[in-house]
């Protein structure tokens, strides 16, 4: 939330000047350091951005429970997809407003 805020404007919200201002949304920096794509870093990301959708694994254990669970699922899966959508998203743009590039390429994490 606070990298949000950072990338707003927010007044209270900003990057310490001891610490190395992130400029990661310009084109020619957003891109830099992801070279080395092979098939491994692609499936890792991939199990990663998976992570965040696990929890559709008890969707049929509470269904269970639900007097209608048909339009259940029909109304409610899309509206939970798109909040984790907009949620992961968000929480990934604050990521990168605050966290400078040369400190995500030197992490040895992969950032999803």
């Amino acid at each position: 939330m606070a990298g949000t805020f950072c990338l707003l404007g927010v007044p209270g919200f900003s990057v310490s000047p001891l610490y190395e201002a992130p400029d990661n949304f310009t084109w020619d920096k957003f891109w830099e350091g992801s070279t080395q794509i092979s098939p491994n870093s692609i499936a890792t990301g991939l199990f990663i951005v998976m992570w965040s959708f696990s929890g559709y694994n008890y969707v049929n254990v509470v269904l269970g429970e639900v007097r209608d669970p048909v339009r259940t699922v029909q109304q409610a899966a899309p509206l939970a997809l798109l909040l984790v959508f907009m949620t992961y998203t968000a929480v990934n743009i604050g990521y990168f407003a605050v966290v400078a590039k040369g400190d995500v390429l030197n992490s040895g994490r992969l950032v999803a």
